[in-house]
């Protein structure tokens, strides 16, 4: 039987072939960034923008699987249940893109980590000119499903046909740092056994803390230092392919915090959200009644009356 998507399985392989099978994976996919990356670079050249950004879309998913595995590679080997759970995220899209949303942030400490990704991963948000105009679903999740998938999808306006689409004059101007980092990781040995090895007697005893239990809060310093300790020891092993161009900074500068142990969950904001925007609606609601008694005592008889009507409507029948 096939049945696909089994990273969990990993966590059962031996011991002494775990970092081998791990990294002929992380390798795979680090070539498969490259080639997804050069293709989406072509098809922007040829002026095929929504083709270009769907290999991107690709590329930021598998660039994100990267980073999950490798996160793997920094828990200790005997730890199954957190293992287990870690390589789980190599198959869920969300996990995936905060991965690569973290490569492009700065985050001083954990706690600041963990209160940035809690805002990424709520399920539903409000934006609009108001605030409150309108309910968008998850970022990352709509990003990427809206740019490969025709879809019938319900919104505030009804139920309407969406149809993947970009600008006509959007370019590869912005190419997510991520794919830079793969390139660098996989060039300085980090799918190699031997590197794999080093990543995981450096990083295993390290399990960030967020300070809410009178522990420190780990600071980024503490991560940096770790990383320039990790790629010394790993160049050290003469595993390195060809490293003439890789940004070693890329690696010290951008991988970040060990994730394997903060929640990257959906968070279901539906109700919460919905409630929101009828609180903002009411609210706004007010501010424009006052604003037409005002308007209509300077027309008697104009457009201000029929606002200030429609106004005292919806505020005894909100639309919501």
């Amino acid at each position: 039987m096939h049945r696909p998507r089994r990273y969990d399985q990993l966590a059962s392989v031996q011991k002494g072939d775990f970092f081998g099978v791990l990294g002929q994976g992380m390798n795979l996919i680090a070539s498969h960034v490259e080639t997804l990356v050069a293709a989406a670079k072509r098809s922007d050249n040829a002026g095929d923008r929504l083709a270009a950004e769907v290999l991107l879309a690709i590329a930021r998913d598998e660039a994100g699987k990267f980073l999950v595995l490798l996160d793997a590679a920094r828990i200790p080997y005997n730890n199954k249940a957190r293992m287990t759970s870690q390589l789980k995220r190599a198959a869920d899209h969300l996990s995936k893109s905060l991965y690569v949303e973290m490569t492009d942030v700065c985050p001083a400490t954990l706690s600041v980590v963990e209160r940035y990704l809690a805002l990424v991963r709520r399920s539903h948000y409000l934006d609009g000119p108001n605030d409150a105009d309108w309910v968008f679903r998850n970022r990352a999740l709509a990003r990427r499903e809206d740019l490969m998938y025709v879809d019938y999808q319900e919104t505030d306006e009804g139920f309407i046909w969406h149809r993947p689409s970009v600008s006509q004059f959007q370019s590869l101007l912005y190419v997510p740092q991520v794919f830079q980092l793969v390139a660098d990781m996989r060039a300085a040995g980090f799918c190699d056994p031997a590197g794999l090895e080093v990543i995981n007697k450096v990083w295993r005893d390290i399990v960030p803390t967020n300070g809410s239990d009178g522990t420190e809060d780990t600071h980024w310093t503490d991560i940096e230092s770790r990383n320039v300790c990790t790629l010394k020891q790993v160049l050290a092993t003469g595993v390195a392919g060809d490293i003439k161009q890789m940004a070693g900074h890329s690696i010290v500068d951008f991988w970040t915090f060990p994730l394997h142990s903060v929640d990257l969950t959906l968070i279901d904001t539906t109700k919460s959200v919905e409630d929101e925007q009828r609180r903002l609606m009411r609210a706004n609601l007010w501010d424009w009644n006052d604003y037409a008694d005002i308007a209509a005592e300077q027309w008697e008889d104009g457009p201000a009356d029929i606002a200030h009507d429609m106004l005292c409507d919806l505020s005894l029948n909100p639309p919501i």
